[in-house]
């Protein structure tokens, strides 16, 4: 016996006759098993022939039915229609018993499934022995048409398949008989059991064997007749001359034997509670022991699951071919549909085989040969088609997604919300996906609920204008194939006002206003439907996210034109873009909005320069990939980053917080998901960027230092890969992209655009601690300090003076000592000024 089994994907399907090839035949210790039982039921079957010469009219029944069990797709059709072949090939070997191959004859699978209208099972099994008879008495026949088989047994198979027939077709009119009529009939009913041993008798001494083996399949897929069959092999298989060997899931066969007896335990519309649990507990004894008697435990055979027999198994193209490790051939796999991915956090959901069945099925459809051809781009509609089949949300929205962009041309535009994988009203159809079955509704409300957990009035106002958005779009009933990250929500913390964006802009050079521009037109977005004018630039990652995702996929000619189009769309995954005419309700404070040119067309002339550099600088990357093979680490990165930025938007400690803050966050959360992502082994997945010790986040070189998060999986993953490898040249090019280096990546932050309404009285508590005025209390004394300020000094409060606002008439909503003072001298300070 080989200790290598094989999986040869090149042999017709209709070929399952594996039992003369090597290693092609899986359950080996099955086979074993259940030669052992047919020794042990041919015994049986001679002792009994011996018995019956001694008396033909004593008849004894033996529960010696054979059961392979086992999960749907072990094998079990394959096993019965192997187990002539195994048996002769068992008796051509070492045969201590001389058992002759000819004792037992097999007769063809039948399956009760294929069973039609009013047709019995019993029926069946009668005209399938009939069959065999006759072919043989027709095959006996010479050419003079004198017969080897005797008449006398001719004569005799015939009376008892008569007498047989006659027994069954009145049994059959039992209900059409009454008084003397009926008992004569029952009578004769109960001479079936006889009638069918002697017909049984005379067939396998017609045969020259000593049994007949009947291998009957799929009888637990039978459903409303399955208790009828098993109830079959129970009365008129037990005859010892017959060697049932039955297959199914000893699950299921429960189940329908349950059913039966549940059926008649008790009446359903009983009203003793009592009485319905004891008819259930009855029921379920029953079945326990009918089918323990009509399957014996030691008749059982169980075929091995394949996680027992996958590491043995080999795939091969021909007999002869040494083949390749199911390990090896995952690994193709991995490599084709999920390239730069090989953390577990990515591949454990992967669609993968259950059964030996599916496993057959996967290779043959996705052989080594094409998944080692990247040429071959159909692989992608047979790894979509076996999603389909397993329901496997994420592969199916990878492989819908990757024909989606490897079928961009040079004229094609670009638009994230074409990829299934990122749009979630793209996975709700219904019609086309009624196996969706991911919540997007209900986690979008917990997503929601724990962002806004602090119900102030301000809060319960945000979290209700963001819960009516998701309401007009979505209901309970919304089910994605995915899993999706929580959407980008609105949140005043969040915000950047226009007199942040003068203020900024008014102490920028040129050269620093337009990348500052970039920023805001990368993160911000203000055109939405308010009961107000829309004063506020709220603050979103998604369209940062969809310029990077087109400028590492797009074919694009005119890639400035692509650009300036997703700058002027609503940010993909921003709440805003659920319901883009649903109206919210803004705050109370407006300002007064000054129109100014559109700078989307600069900073996209800009953009597209800085990414056709960035491919040029990276050219010998993208030649040697298929760009539509990142989708698959694109989506992984897509849930991470955004499932990440939801937990720091719920953390309300974020002071100090300014755009340029929160774009690094953006990039170091993004930078360390495809991290994670390409890691094999154990990938650190602490949370990054979340700190608020912003001396620390501004400063990359401090914040390896002090987060070690993304420094360890970058670590991690060089130690894994060899220079030069795709993973980490992926990073590489990732980490080099323009709208990072907009933002001095890996460098010192400028403090750009602050968000939010940072309360007055905190600025001026953290302006003491900058200009170090922390123990001065007298107004006088702090206006002398103000006007002997060094210029760096002095910058900080006019920038400060400018952002705020600060006149004679501020006031303060909670006017402690120490601000109120500050702020007196800043006034005194002003109006020293102008005077």
């Amino acid at each position: 016996m080989t200790n290598i089994l094989k999986l040869n994907y090149t042999k017709a399907e209709y070929r399952d006759d594996y039992s003369d090839s090597s290693g092609e035949f899986w359950q080996c210790e099955a086979q074993e098993s259940l030669i052992n039982k047919l020794e042990i039921t041919l015994r049986e079957a001679k002792e009994y022939k011996e018995n019956r010469k001694q008396n033909n009219n004593k008849t004894w029944l033996s529960h010696n039915a054979i059961l392979v069990s086992g999960q749907r797709g072990t094998g079990k059709t394959v096993f019965l229609r192997n187990c002539e072949k195994l048996w002769s090939k068992a008796c051509k070997k070492e045969n201590p018993n001389n058992i002759q191959e000819e004792e037992l004859k097999f007769l063809n699978v039948i399956d009760p499934t294929m069973l039609v209208n009013n047709d019995h099972f019993s029926n069946v099994i009668i005209a399938q022995i009939y069959y065999v008879v006759e072919k043989k008495i027709k095959i006996s026949s010479g050419c003079n048409g004198v017969s080897s088989v005797s008449e006398q047994k001719k004569m005799h198979f015939y009376n008892s398949l008569k007498k047989l027939a006659d027994a069954l077709g009145k049994k059959d009119d039992f209900n059409g008989h009454s008084g003397i009529d009926k008992i004569l009939q029952y009578n004769s009913g109960i001479q079936i059991e006889n009638y069918f041993h002697l017909f049984i008798e005379s067939a396998i001494n017609l045969l020259g064997c000593q049994a007949l083996v009947l291998p009957i399949d799929d009888v637990d897929m039978t459903l409303g007749r399955a208790f009828e069959v098993v109830d079959d092999v129970r009365r008129l298989l037990g005859c010892p001359y017959i060697i049932p060997i039955v297959s199914g899931d000893m699950r299921l066969y429960e189940q329908m034997t349950n059913v039966h007896f549940d059926s008649n335990a008790y009446n359903n519309e009983a009203k003793n509670d009592g009485l319905i649990a004891e008819g259930s507990l009855v029921s379920k004894e029953l079945t326990t022991s009918y089918l323990t008697k009509v399957f014996p435990n030691q008749m059982r055979i169980g075929l091995r699951p394949l996680t027992q027999i996958i590491q043995k198994l080999n795939i091969v193209n021909h007999e002869n071919d040494t083949g390749l490790k199911i390990s090896e051939y995952y690994s193709l796999i991995f490599n084709r549909f999920y390239f730069l991915c090989s953390n577990e956090e990515v591949i454990i959901n992967w669609p993968e085989p259950e059964s030996a069945r599916e496993l057959t099925q996967l290779v043959r459809s996705i052989n080594p040969e094409v998944l080692r051809d990247k040429s071959i781009n159909t692989v992608w509609m047979a790894y979509q088609s076996w999603a389909t089949q397993k329901k496997n949300g994420v592969s199916f929205t990878n492989a819908m997604s990757w024909f989606s962009l490897n079928n961009l041309d040079n004229g094609s535009s670009f638009n994230i919300e074409s990829l299934i994988a990122f749009n979630p009203k793209m996975q709700m159809s219904k019609d086309r996906y009624p196996w969706a079955n991911k919540d997007f509704f209900g986690s979008q409300i917990d997503s929601l609920n724990s962002m806004f957990s602090l119900q102030s009035k301000q809060m319960s106002a945000q979290l209700n204008g963001n819960l009516s958005i998701l309401e007009s779009a979505y209901n309970k009933k919304s089910y994605t194939l995915r899993s999706m990250p929580p959407y980008e929500f609105f949140d005043d913390k969040k915000y950047i006002t226009q007199g942040s964006i003068k203020n900024t802009n008014s102490f920028l050079s040129e050269e620093s206003k337009i990348k500052a521009n970039i920023l805001l037109d990368v993160y911000t977005y203000g055109d939405y439907y308010s009961t107000l004018s829309n004063t506020y630039q709220y603050v979103f990652c998604s369209r940062a996210f969809e310029l990077i995702l087109f400028s590492f996929v797009n074919k694009s000619l005119d890639v400035e034109k692509d650009i300036y189009n997703i700058l002027g769309r609503r940010p993909f995954y921003s709440i805003f873009n659920a319901n883009p005419t649903k109206v919210i309700q803004d705050g109370d404070d407006e300002e007064e909005v000054e129109k100014e040119s559109d700078s989307k067309r600069s900073s996209a002339e800009i953009l597209a320069s800085k990414i056709n550099e960035w491919k040029i600088n990276n050219r010998e990357f993208f030649d040697e990939i298929n760009s539509s093979d990142l989708i698959s680490i694109f989506s992984f990165m897509f849930n991470k980053t955004f499932s990440a930025l939801n937990l720091y938007k719920s953390k309300k400690t974020y002071s100090d917080e300014y755009l340029t803050d929160l774009a690094r966050r953006f990039e170091l959360i993004l930078i360390n998901s495809a991290m994670t992502a390409s890691i094999k082994g154990h990938a650190i997945n602490a949370n990054v960027a979340q700190t608020d010790k912003y001396s620390t986040l501004r400063n990359y070189k401090a914040f390896e230092k002090y987060d070690r998060t993304i420094t360890r999986n970058n670590e991690k993953l060089r130690e894994e890969n060899i220079p030069g490898g795709f993973c980490m040249r992926f990073i590489d090019v990732l980490w080099d992209h323009p709208i990072f280096d907009i933002n001095n990546s890996k460098g010192t932050l400028d403090s750009l655009f602050s968000l939010g309404k940072v309360d007055l009285e905190n600025k001026l508590v953290k302006l003491r601690d900058d200009l170090k005025l922390r123990t001065i209390k007298q107004v006088s004394t702090l206006k002398n300090k103000l006007k002997e300020l060094n210029e760096i000094d002095k910058i900080i409060l006019e920038t400060f003076i400018k952002e705020n606002k600060i006149t004679n008439k501020t006031l303060l909503v909670d006017p402690k000592e120490l601000n109120a003072n500050l702020l007196r001298a800043i006034q005194l300070y002003i109006e020293g000024d102008d005077a």
